[in-house]
């Protein structure tokens, strides 16, 4: 194969030769353009794997409050609970104050209830059974905001 000439591999790989010694593969990424377009077919990028963090800032908190909740239904020792106390608390305080943010009214007030019922300051006593019941909820209701709830995207942003 001369160099400076290019072959399709049935890939769907081009191989591009140059005059240098060495040749390189050049992976066409139409797929990976098609993939990020919008589904109306205006050409708008969709959002990336960082823009996805930066639309959702609360994934990562509400996410291991969650799993700190799943968990919680298992016996543990008591230090534990105290633990998942503060962070689902503290979880529950930065999901509401960012439906506040983002003008979510539902978020502000369904997180600032899970936040005083999770608040490790001023306890609320209850039997264990009832508790696994209301970790099982909460923890579904922090999935739901990680769904539902994200930074609106303005017009300048795209």
């Amino acid at each position: 194969m001369p160099c400076g000439s290019e072959s399709l591999i049935s890939a769907g790989a081009a191989l591009l030769h140059s005059s240098k010694p060495f040749c390189r593969i050049h992976i066409r990424h139409k797929f990976w353009h098609w993939a990020r377009q919008d589904r109306q077919g205006k050409g708008q990028v969709m959002a990336t794997a960082r823009d996805f963090l930066v639309r959702r800032p609360h994934l990562i908190p509400a996410s291991i409050a969650a799993m700190m909740l799943l968990a919680a239904v298992g016996k543990w020792p008591y230090a534990y609970y105290q633990v998942m106390r503060w962070a689902v608390c503290a979880a529950g305080v930065f999901v509401a104050y960012k439906g506040w943010m983002f003008k979510r009214a539902w978020a502000l007030w369904v997180f600032g209830l899970v936040a005083v019922l999770f608040n490790p300051l001023l306890p609320i006593h209850l039997k264990r059974e009832t508790w696994a019941a209301i970790d099982v909820l909460a923890a579904a209701i922090f999935v739901v905001g990680v769904v539902l709830l994200r930074r609106p995207i303005t017009g300048g942003e795209q």
